[in-house]
């Protein structure tokens, strides 16, 4: 419990009870503090649309793969079975999506990032089957339960979001599994790169490949291209050419780097990191179904020590308030929980 003292009269309140481990937020006036009572039951929120990790071939037995955040405004957190509807957008019919990893949780107060594997089957009681090829549209939601009643909690998604499910052609498998960042020329073990400070950015991967119709490895380019999470606008890089990425091996990283100039870049920016292969004639979005994918911030220069501004009164005016993981968050800075965020591309505490 609490109690509050008028500092103008000296005069105690009465005593309020504090839950959900102490925290509760309050609004402070010239004469009073006021406690925010409301507290969202079973809210949970995708502001941005998922990320594709990986595919979906009808009838592979390979897994595909997106990632997503939730934000649950509540002091109370949501878990349960992740429920995937899948609406077939030429015939209009629904389907289960079958998820190997589908236990979630919705932490309170705050904002959870799961990967999500699936293999491209459906799972509609009592029947089980390949999800036929195609364009769906994606629902999502929680199964929980409340009081020994199972309930199905809604994900409101800010965003819509579809997966194809495509022929499958069996010519192995490729994963690119990590990248690794330099900074004029020297390795960088940082994701935030001072666009005043340096000339070039170079970026190379490693990767896994795997499969009897690949023996003989991967070779042809690796194109590389940025999604600006700040403007939601592609920027083509460029392409590696002659790579070569062996099967049951490592490969040679250097021979993926690629070198692009850092002035192609805006600061206070937010950037994810594709990568396509040539396969079939065709360039493919290839990454790996366990790992999400990277993302790098960009500033102008360092206000502070830290790298960390201040908070001013007018933050809740700004255009584009993200996470540090690069999600873009639709509420205003007077919403948002205490934390760190990137501001019009700047690095912000609220307390």
């Amino acid at each position: 419990f609490s109690e509050m003292l008028d500092i103008k009269t000296k005069e105690h309140g009465d005593w309020k009870p504090i839950n959900h481990a102490n925290e509760i937020e309050v609004k402070l006036t010239p004469n009073a503090v006021q406690l925010n009572t409301n507290n969202p039951k079973d809210v949970v929120v995708i502001e941005k649309a998922p990320s594709l990790l990986a595919p979906y071939y009808e009838g592979s037995g390979f897994k595909g793969a997106y990632s997503f955040t939730m934000y649950n405004p509540g002091r109370e957190e949501v878990r349960g079975e992740l429920v995937m509807t899948l609406t077939n957008q030429e015939t209009k019919k629904e389907y289960n999506g079958y998820l190997l990893t589908p236990n979630v949780v919705a932490q309170r107060l705050g904002r959870t990032t799961f990967v999500i594997n699936m293999l491209p089957l459906y799972y509609n009681k009592p029947s089980l089957g390949n999800l036929p090829r195609g364009k769906y549209d994606v629902k999502l939601s929680i199964k929980a339960n409340r009081k020994g009643t199972e309930v199905e909690i809604p994900i409101d998604m800010k965003e819509p979001f579809e997966i194809e499910v495509l022929p499958y052609v069996n010519n192995g498998n490729i994963e690119l599994t990590f990248l690794e960042y330099y900074a004029d020329g020297e390795y960088a073990n940082y994701s935030t790169f001072q666009l005043n400070k340096i000339k070039n950015i170079s970026l190379q991967v490693h990767s896994k490949v795997s499969g009897y119709q690949i023996k003989n490895g991967y070779r042809g380019p690796i194109h590389y291209r940025l999604l600006d999470l700040t403007s939601n606008k592609w920027i083509e890089l460029g392409t590696a050419h002659n790579v070569y990425l062996p099967c049951d091996a490592d490969n040679n990283a250097a021979q993926t780097r690629i070198t692009f100039s850092a002035s192609l870049l805006e600061p206070n920016h937010s950037y994810e990191i594709h990568l396509e292969l040539e396969r079939d004639g065709q360039r493919q979005d290839t990454w790996n179904p366990l790992v999400l994918r990277n993302v790098f911030n960009t500033i102008s220069d360092l206000n502070t020590p830290t790298g960390i501004n201040s908070v001013n009164n007018n933050q809740n005016s700004a255009k584009h308030i993200f996470t540090l993981q690069g999600i873009r968050l639709s509420k205003t800075w007077e919403e948002l929980p205490a934390g760190i965020y990137i501001i019009d591309g700047k690095k912000v505490i609220k307390k």
